[in-house]
C-alpha cells in the first residue's frame, strides 16, 4: 500500500496508474462473474426444461435468483465502471448495486438455512417456508439500504459533473 503524502486524500491514497490497474482488475473479475452467472442460468433453464420435477427445488431456485441478482449487479457495475456517468447516476447505481449484493447474499444464505432445515431438522414443508424466504430476503435488503440512502441524501452533489464512477 502506498503511504499517503501531504495534500493527498488519506482515505484513498492511490495514484492514477494504481487506480487504472484496480479498474482493469475489477472489469476482468466482474466479466468472469457475469459469464459464470449466465452459465448457471442457462444450465438451470435447461434443467428445468428437461427435468422439471428434479429441478423444482427451493435451493436451485435460490441459486437461480442469486444468479439473476448477480447478473443485474455486475451489469450495472461494468456499465458504471466503463462509461462516463453523471454523479447522481453513480450514486443511484451504487445503491442498486448494494441492494443486489444483499439480495444475492440473502439467496445464498437461504440455501444453507433450507438445507439445514430439511436435512438436519427433517422439516418437509419447504414450499410453505419458501413463501417466507423471499419476502424476508427483500425486507432484509431494504433494511440494509436505509443507512446508505440516509448517508447519500446528506452528501453534497456538485452541479453537472460527469466522470467515471470509479
Amino acid at each position: 500500500m502506498v503511504q499517503p503524502q501531504r495534500g493527498v486524500n488519506f482515505t484513498f491514497p492511490y495514484e492514477d496508474d494504481q487506480l487504472d490497474v484496480l479498474n482493469t482488475i475489477t472489469i476482468v473479475v466482474a466479466s468472469i462473474s457475469l459469464f459464470a452467472s449466465i452459465l448457471v442460468l442457462i444450465f438451470y433453464g435447461l434443467f428445468m426444461y428437461y427435468e422439471r420435477k428434479k429441478a423444482d427445488r427451493v435451493s436451485l431456485r435460490c441459486v437461480a435468483l442469486g444468479s439473476i441478482s448477480n447478473v443485474i449487479d455486475i451489469t450495472l457495475d461494468l456499465g458504471s465502471t466503463i462509461g462516463e456517468t453523471p454523479q447522481t447516476g453513480c450514486r443511484v447505481i451504487g445503491l442498486i448495486v448494494n441492494f443486489m449484493d444483499v439480495l444475492n447474499a440473502g439467496f445464498l444464505a437461504v440455501i444453507g438455512i433450507n438445507l439445514f432445515l430439511v436435512f438436519v431438522l427433517k422439516i418437509d414443508r419447504t414450499k410453505r417456508l419458501e413463501r417466507i424466504y423471499y419476502p424476508l430476503i427483500v425486507f432484509y435488503g431494504i433494511m440494509a439500504m436505509i443507512g446508505p440512502i440516509v448517508k447519500e441524501s446528506q452528501q453534497f452533489v456538485p452541479k453537472n459533473p460527469t466522470f467515471n464512477c470509479w
